[in-house]
């Protein structure tokens, strides 16, 4: 039986297992600078929430560009990017490509029809097609090549995804709110981290359970029925500013 909670390990292996990525190819896929490969994570690799110390070695796909690792298919990656696709639905924008764990399952949900993706580095579009050249879930995908914020306008969209940040929560995350808002039309929008604002934002009493969309309530509770919630990694942003541009997006 599949796991839908995304905080155990069983989710880990299915979501792995879901990109193709198996562990006998080194690297797994090269090209333009661009690669994927498998690495050892051992001792201290937290999870999106909470700390955590791994006593046995963990096998995980890794994302580089020019040597410089972009992205990991680690236990944070999949939590943090969990709501980005089970809420997509309809026409879905999301910007930044990475290794396209998150594009490939907003893609194969039957409740969206089009994946638009902003990505400014081709070579990395042109990595992502030949991995993933027999997946049924490209005919949904369109790419835009360009910075996101030049390139996306006057776009309607029933959800969007934004993680063009190579640090979470970085100042542009909360800036870019309003950019794309602006500039199209956007029935949901969420960005990467945002779950871990919200949570520190309950935390310090500066929101109330009924002001997040059920999906994020859903998401925290099943996070609360880990053992992983003992150890939780709180966000010391500035929380009062970030609260107030979190109230501006619609949550359904």
């Amino acid at each position: 039986m599949k796991s839908s909670n995304p905080f155990t390990d069983e989710f880990m292996r299915q979501e792995i297992k879901f990109m193709g990525l198996k562990k006998g190819q080194k690297p797994l896929t090269k090209m333009e600078g661009i690669e994927i490969r498998h690495v050892e994570v051992t001792m201290r690799c937290d999870d999106y929430l909470n700390k955590n110390w791994r006593a046995e070695p963990m096998v995980c796909p890794v994302f580089l560009i020019d040597g410089r690792l972009w992205m990991s298919l680690t236990p944070m990656e999949v939590e943090s990017n969990y709501l980005a696709w089970t809420c997509s639905e309809g026409v879905v924008g999301m910007g930044g490509l990475g290794i396209g764990y998150t594009i490939l399952r907003a893609a194969n949900k039957k409740e969206v029809t089009q994946v638009i993706v902003f990505e400014e580095d081709m070579r990395v579009v042109n990595l992502f097609k030949s991995q993933y050249a027999d997946r049924s879930e490209l005919a949904k995908i369109e790419f835009v090549i360009g910075d996101a914020r030049e390139t996306m306008k006057d776009y309607i969209f029933d959800f969007v995804y934004m993680d063009i940040y190579p640090d979470m929560l970085s100042d542009e995350a909360f800036s870019d709110v309003e950019l794309f808002r602006s500039q199209n039309k956007i029935k949901r929008y969420k960005f990467w981290g945002q779950e871990k604002v919200v949570l520190g934002a309950l935390n310090e009493g500066m929101m109330d359970v009924l002001d997040i969309d059920r999906e994020t309530q859903q998401y925290l509770s099943m996070w609360m029925r880990t053992k992983k919630s003992n150890m939780y990694d709180g966000y010391w942003g500035d929380l009062e500013e970030e609260v107030a541009i979190l109230e501006e997006i619609q949550y359904a």
